[in-house]
């Protein structure tokens, strides 16, 4: 919410207020001046906002006097009287994500659902900060991707015990009592190794980030772990920090020369590799600087690479978590929460290895 226009920022204050204060017929909201000093701005965003909700039909104006709640028989609610789910998500910078807030926004609108995103970017003030929104009513549900590198905060805690809305998407906090849909992440590298392994594939790499980081990595690390036991196979485990968007150029020169080395010392005994999509183009450059083919090591990227590179390599497979229809199942568990208190539950999307190209 922190980025939206002074106006907008005011006028969500107000719909707030009046969705609290809809009994009241004289509620008397705060006037131009009250709010251009709660927001520290002059008083046209303040007006724009009042104005806005006047159009919209939602308030009135009444000369020296102020602005007052309008009361309707109508059944079409104006867009602040429906429900309304607050997304925390990392970013939209991915076709994974972009297609997550599809599902989401998709069967929220046939609920007649509002769905408001705020991007975190990974950042732990910016979750506490909506959460904390969350509480204060401004939403009746909240579906959080949570920060990868640290653990639900009290607010979040705070919301589970009171029973509040709230559904976690793509990872869920170990130990948090809360409806969730994702990808088990034990089950999705084990599925993996497990696939190559049918097509004769023994010596499999794995490129991850540590598994301090989330509890993600640490359970697709023990998975492999576990999948290279059961294989009577050397453990092939490369561990690069990545960091998104936000990755210093000295950080992705580190994962590089990483990689690079990981390629060197086991590229002629591997037969397969399973590589997270960031480092996608890490590994094309180093098959491309060792020559090797497809027979000789076969690739399977986690979730779709972004890369416009991909075409270079004509039999990239990758693991297809199935983002929208997470998003689908989120928002329908989420809906059925707020409008009927159900309790919470917790559901496992199956992967799928697909070809990159069909």
């Amino acid at each position: 919410m922190t980025n939206d226009p002074i106006y907008l920022q005011i006028k969500k204050y107000l719909m707030f207020l009046i969705t609290q204060n809809r009994s009241d017929k004289q509620y008397l909201l705060p006037s131009e001046k009250q709010l251009s000093l709660r927001f520290n701005c002059s008083r046209l965003p303040a007006t724009r906002a009042l104005e806005e909700l006047k159009e919209e039909g939602v308030i009135y104006r009444v000369q020296g006097r102020g602005s007052f709640i309008k009361t309707s028989n109508d059944t079409n609610s104006p867009y602040y009287e429906k429900k309304s789910v607050c997304l925390l998500i990392p970013n939209i910078d991915s076709t994974y994500s972009r297609n997550i807030v599809n599902g989401i926004q998709n069967h929220l609108m046939q609920k007649n659902i509002n769905l408001f995103c705020v991007f975190t970017q990974d950042m732990r003030e910016t979750e506490i900060m909506m959460v904390d929104s969350a509480i204060g009513k401004l939403f009746d549900g909240l579906i959080v991707f949570p920060v990868l590198r640290d653990i639900p905060g009290k607010t979040l805690f705070s919301l589970i015990t009171k029973k509040y809305p709230l559904l976690f998407i793509a990872r869920k906090p170990s130990g948090v009592t809360a409806s969730s849909v994702c990808c088990d992440d034990f089950s999705l590298l084990t599925s993996t190794v497990r696939y190559l392994a049918e097509r004769g594939h023994k010596n499999i790499g794995f490129i991850t980030e540590p598994g301090e980081f989330s509890e993600s990595y640490a359970e697709r690390i023990r998975a492999y772990q576990t999948c290279t036991l059961e294989l009577n196979s050397p453990s092939y485990l490369c561990e690069v920090e990545l960091v998104s968007t936000l990755a210093t150029e000295a950080n992705r020169q580190k994962t590089g020369n990483r990689i690079t080395g990981f390629f060197d010392k086991n590229a002629d005994k591997l037969s397969a590799l399973i590589f997270p999509s960031q480092t996608f183009e890490y590994v094309l450059s180093n098959v491309e600087r060792l020559r090797l083919t497809p027979d000789q090591l076969f690739l399977i990227s986690i979730d779709r690479p972004e890369s416009p590179l991909t075409s270079r390599i004509p039999d990239l497979l990758f693991v297809d978590q199935q983002p929208e229809q997470m998003g689908r199942l989120a928002a329908d568990l989420i809906s059925k929460q707020i409008l009927y208190s159900l309790q919470p539950e917790e559901i496992f999307i199956e992967p799928q290895i697909v070809p990159f190209n069909d």
